[in-house]
């Protein structure tokens, strides 16, 4: 009697029974930041971006979002690069209070992040993403019961900032044709201005002299003035924030007219170097014409992230904590690869537009927290050799 076709059919078998057990392998979800409590300030807040467009964001515990937002070509008369500014989103009645069921999660595989609040059969969902098609912010709302929902903007350079030598001496990339004997009293930054918009809020802020001229001369490069256009005058960049429902109660904040069950609040940005206001603004509408609707948008988003981790990742089992936080800094440079697409800026400049992340590794007594570092299951994400040269999986 013939035992191989026996064999083959047991061992074919064998294989089927044990597909299960392989389909439930670890996935991208699996690697998801996920908060049981708000934040105490900026330092819980979470990235986010789309390579021209970031924001860092948490919850007050009073149930309040807020976040900056910010751009990789948002650069000061004095070449520093600024936030484009603060917002703050309050809902009524609020679903993120204490005593609800608070979820915040960092969801990987589709770019985006979630907060979610439950009191009894209640339940309110917030999405947030960058629109992967164009430089605009949404937030889109799914609640079981109506609610009041008021944005405000809340800005800080209200007046015009002289920025003190003291800071151009931190290292911080802050005015530094002050540094040492060059004192340059010209070294101030605007205060950001409104426009009168009956339907949104929109603010700026616009370079009307720069520090260009004085870095060349510093440098001696004087010769070079005439060959290249200055980069900061007049460079202007805002936000435009708006949504359907909602209207103008004044010149920093707009609110639903009526309550709601869902919502779509866009906050389209632009940056650009015009000879005035009026066509910077024009330019700022356009592109929020451009972007799609916030479904069809996160969509795309939900796309484009899936297509991105797709490209190669490994999982890898550690043996302790302390390898496994050392993997995962490849993950989170993957993750900044994905937030670094690109925009209208080199790559290598636009590390800086979400810095200052700590929210991706909030700290245990901030809240329940369950992150990528913290466990011994890790997510270790491949890389093209000309972005992390020497990420290599056998150096751990």
């Amino acid at each position: 009697m013939n035992i191989r076709p026996i064999v083959f059919y047991l061992f074919l078998l064998n294989l089927i029974l044990t597909f299960p057990c392989l389909s439930q392998a670890q996935t991208i979800g699996d690697y998801d930041v996920v908060w049981r409590s708000p934040s105490s300030d900026a330092s819980g807040a979470m990235p986010l971006g789309n390579g021209e467009l970031g924001i860092n964001l948490w919850v007050e515990p009073s149930g309040d979002l807020l976040f900056y937002l910010s751009r990789t070509d948002s650069w000061s008369e004095t070449g520093r690069l600024l936030k484009l500014g603060k917002v703050r989103v309050s809902l009524s009645p609020n679903p993120f209070a204490a005593g609800s069921a608070f979820t915040q999660r960092l969801n990987l595989q589709q770019g985006t992040i979630e907060i979610t609040g439950e009191q009894g059969k209640e339940r309110t969902k917030l999405t947030v993403f960058a629109d992967p098609g164009a430089p605009v912010l949404h937030l889109l709302c799914t609640s079981s019961r109506p609610v009041n929902v008021t944005a405000t903007s809340e800005p800080w350079r209200t007046a015009p900032y002289d920025i003190p030598k003291e800071d151009s001496l931190l290292g911080i990339n802050s005015a530094w044709p002050r540094t040492g004997t060059y004192d340059y009293t010209q070294a101030v930054e605007s205060a950001d201005q409104t426009l009168s918009d009956p339907d949104a809020v929109v603010w700026y802020h616009r370079n009307e002299h720069s520090t260009y001229p004085l870095t060349l001369d510093l440098m001696e490069l004087h010769s070079l003035a005439s060959r290249f256009d200055d980069p900061l005058l007049h460079r202007t960049f805002g936000v435009r924030m708006s949504g359907a429902g909602f209207v103008k109660r004044s010149p920093l904040e707009i609110a639903t007219v009526r309550p709601v069950k869902h919502f779509d609040l866009r906050l389209a940005t632009c940056t650009a170097q015009t000879p005035d206001i009026a066509t910077w603004e024009q330019q700022l509408r356009a592109t929020e014409r451009s972007a799609a609707n916030g479904r069809k948008a996160l969509a795309a988003n939900r796309q484009w992230w899936k297509n991105f981790w797709d490209k190669s990742f490994i999982f890898v089992e550690t043996p302790d904590i302390d390898t496994g936080f050392r993997i995962t800094q490849l993950f989170a440079a993957k993750l900044d690869v994905g937030l670094r697409r690109p925009g209208s800026l080199p790559d290598q400049i636009q590390r800086g537009y979400l810095y200052g992340r700590p929210g991706l590794y909030r700290h245990e007594n901030q809240g329940e927290c369950r992150s990528p570092q913290l466990g011994r299951r890790l997510l270790v994400a491949e890389y093209p050799a000309d972005v992390l040269p020497n990420a290599r999986l056998g150096r751990f």
